[in-house]
């Protein structure tokens, strides 16, 4: 999911929770599931960028409800 956002727009880790919960027929997508999966993407990426690789997955346009930048996105709060 955090790789198909449009470029530019944010989400939220909910936002995403509930889309995935519409695509596979679920009545509700598990928080502590989606907010793992979402800290693993996000440090996946930044392994690949400290590797030199550009095209990573946006994970800083996933914001923590409210909109408010995860601070265990550590890449993204130091830059």
């Amino acid at each position: 999911m955090m790789s198909k956002a449009p470029e530019g727009k944010l989400i939220t880790v909910s936002e995403n929770r509930a889309t995935l919960a519409k695509e596979h027929e679920a009545t509700i997508g598990y928080p502590l599931t989606t907010v793992i999966f979402a800290w693993i993407v996000a440090n996946a990426a930044e392994e690949e960028r400290k590797e030199g690789k550009k095209d990573i997955t946006p994970y800083w346009w996933t914001l923590k409800t409210g909109g408010v930048i995860n601070a265990r996105y550590t890449g993204w709060v130091k830059a």
